[in-house]
C-alpha cells in the first residue's frame, strides 16, 4: 500500500517516539513499594533510583535476578530485617531478599512472595518486562501516580485506535 492508502489508525499515524525498542538497556518507571519506606535503608532507596542493574543468567518471564552493574558495589541493605509474612506479588514487583539482591517479578511471576516489596513498574511498562533477557541492562526511574494513569491512558488511547474495546489496566 502506497502511505496514502493507509487506513486511519495505520502504523504510519503513530508518532515515531511511540514505536516499541528492543534494547540491551531499559528504563523502567517505578512507584515506591510496600516495604520501601518501612525496610530499605535510605541507601538503597538512593541506589535503586543511581545504580545501574543487570539480568542475570536465571531470567525468564516469571523473572530476573538483578545484579549490580558494578561489580565492586555492596550489595543493597535493608534497614529492618525483620522475616515479612507472605504477601501478595504482582507483576512487576521488585523484591530485595535479605542478602540484598533484588528480583524483579515478571509478567508471568508467582503471586506470593516474602521479601521487601521495593518498587513496583506502573502498568504502561509492562510490556517492556517480557523483553528482558539475561544481560539486559536495567534502570530504575520513580514516576508519580499522576503520571503512571497518563502513561497508561496513553498506551490505552493508542491500542483503541487499532483493536476496538482493547485496553490494559
Amino acid at each position: 500500500l502506497k502511505s496514502a492508502q493507509l487506513p486511519v489508525g495505520s502504523i504510519d499515524s503513530i508518532s515515531s517516539h511511540l514505536y516499541p525498542s528492543f534494547a540491551k538497556g531499559l528504563i523502567l518507571r517505578v512507584q515506591k513499594g510496600p516495604e520501601f519506606d518501612s525496610h530499605l535503608s535510605a541507601d538503597t532507596q538512593r541506589r535503586l533510583f543511581t545504580e545501574r542493574f543487570v539480568a542475570g543468567p536465571l531470567t525468564n518471564r516469571m523473572g530476573a535476578r538483578l545484579e549490580l552493574a558494578d561489580d565492586d558495589a555492596a550489595p543493597l541493605s535493608l534497614s529492618d530485617t525483620t522475616p515479612l509474612t507472605s504477601s501478595p506479588l504482582l507483576p512487576g514487583t521488585l523484591e530485595i531478599t535479605e542478602n540484598g539482591l533484588p528480583i524483579l517479578c515478571g509478567i508471568d511471576a508467582h503471586c506470593t512472595g516474602g521479601y521487601a516489596r521495593a518498587l513496583s513498574v506502573i502498568p504502561a511498562d509492562h510490556w517492556l518486562m517480557g523483553q528482558i533477557a539475561s544481560g539486559t541492562r536495567i534502570y530504575f526511574r520513580r514516576v508519580t501516580t499522576l503520571s503512571a494513569v497518563t502513561a497508561l491512558n496513553l498506551r490505552n488511547k493508542i491500542y483503541a485506535e487499532y483493536i476496538p474495546d482493547f485496553r490494559f489496566d
